[in-house]
């Protein structure tokens, strides 16, 4: 069993057993591109990750790293190779609903910095 079909699992008995099936299906509808590079905050952190796949509930995202000092962020924006301090962590999903924004930058890190 995969990360994501733990997730939909423990989603699915939270929800008193109301899910028929672990695997659910892609959201379709969304302006997120799969495979973009983005820089999410939420209302307790922030990442940056290329978009894996997204579901109703969740972002998957690839090549991630917890952001933990942008520095100036209208900079980070323009150049994400300013970013102060990340921490790798691989894949992550992000639930939708801890959402603040999401910014498409130019790329993500491949190792903490």
């Amino acid at each position: 069993m995969d990360k994501m079909d733990l997730v939909k699992l423990l989603l699915c008995e939270e929800s008193k057993g109301s899910c028929n099936s672990t695997k659910s299906k892609e959201s379709e509808s969304h302006p997120f591109k799969i495979g973009a590079n983005y820089h999410v905050r939420t209302v307790t952190y922030a990442t940056a990750g290329k978009l894996k796949a997204i579901y109703e509930k969740e972002m998957v995202f690839e090549n991630a790293s917890w952001v933990a000092d942008t520095g100036r962020f209208s900079e980070y924006v323009k150049d994400t190779s300013k970013l102060s301090e990340n921490e790798y962590v691989g894949e992550i999903i992000v639930n939708r609903d801890a959402i603040v924004d999401v910014i498409e930058v130019s790329s993500v890190y491949e190792k903490t910095k």
